[in-house]
């Protein structure tokens, strides 16, 4: 049973959820960089409420994944990929290996990579025709929370596996008394931002940039943007 507490949270997160995409659509950005600010990505390890991606420039047709592509990546393409080198072979038993997959399914999944241009077979072995470096300078990762914190940083420390950053934001109000658990914060490498309106910021933990944990997810990450009409802005050109 829903207790009185919980009445209208979702409601009011919303609303708080697109106060904080407001107020980062107007933090300022470097001169040409382009932003993607996303709501709700899955990927498959939690959903984040927000994710902001930065990116240098625009995609071209020197990038590595055409738009038309997206929609046969997964998370078990992505885990593959992740085993693979550009330019360099690696025996597809290995590969299946790693990423924790039957043969039949490595082979599967292969083959609709190789259809894709992505990867090619020479004998028992496969190896990436592109790098698959990302656009993407910086990911950060927002759960929203009412005024449960613990279980906001609870839940965006499984963003570190996709995003640089990953950070709890709140009401100003409960996020300036939460404040003073920073240790909790610093301890687990999450930020904290209090939501002011309209549209406005308070930055009490910048968290610090790190590589993503995981190599899979973070490329599962990078397809799902890439998949949301907000990632437009990036493509100045089809690619082939």
């Amino acid at each position: 049973m829903t207790g009185r507490s919980e009445v209208g949270v979702p409601k009011q997160e919303a609303r708080l959820q697109r106060s904080l995409v407001a107020a980062l659509a107007r933090e300022p950005l470097r001169k040409g960089h382009k932003r993607i600010i996303c709501s709700e990505v899955d990927v498959s390890h939690g959903i984040a409420d927000v994710v902001v991606a930065t990116a240098n420039g625009a995609l071209t047709r020197a990038e590595w994944l055409a738009p038309r592509q997206l929609r046969y990546l997964n998370l078990t393409t992505a885990k593959l990929i992740s085993q693979l080198r550009y330019g360099s072979y690696k025996p597809v038993e290995e590969v299946g290996r790693s990423a924790g997959f039957a043969a039949r399914t490595v082979s599967q999944h292969l083959r609709t990579l190789e259809k894709l241009g992505l990867v090619r077979h020479k004998g028992d072995c496969v190896t990436l025709l592109r790098s698959t470096k990302t656009p993407f300078m910086d990911v950060t990762a927002f759960e929203v929370k009412i005024s449960d914190w613990k279980h906001a940083v609870y839940q965006a420390t499984h963003y570190r596996s996709f995003a640089n950053r990953a950070v709890v934001a709140l009401p100003n109000v409960k996020a300036r008394s939460v404040a003073v658990h920073s240790d909790v914060f610093r301890l687990f490498g999450i930020g904290l931002v209090g939501i002011m309106s309209p549209a406005r910021l308070k930055w009490y933990i910048r968290p610090e940039r790190r590589q993503p944990s995981s190599a899979s997810r973070s490329l599962l990450g990078f397809v799902q943007i890439l998949k949301r009409k907000e990632s437009r802005v990036l493509r100045v050109r089809e690619m082939s």
